[in-house]
């Protein structure tokens, strides 16, 4: 039986992620995972910023 309880915790890394500027939005992206230099939050549409979050390591098949 196949269950997520048994499975291992993902690594966590350091990722570099675009975070929404707005202070009513919680919207935010990993920055490998866009393809613009000054990213617009597709939450809202305000600019975003330069951030970084500690994420489960995830591969981006599609490389810039």
């Amino acid at each position: 039986m196949y269950s997520k309880k048994n499975q291992d915790p993902l690594p966590k890394e350091e990722i570099e992620v675009w975070e929404c500027e707005s202070e009513a939005c919680i919207g935010w992206m990993r920055k490998n995972f866009s393809y613009e230099v000054n990213q617009k939050c597709p939450l809202c549409g305000h600019t975003m910023k330069a951030g970084k979050r500690l994420l489960e390591k995830s591969s981006n098949p599609h490389k810039r």
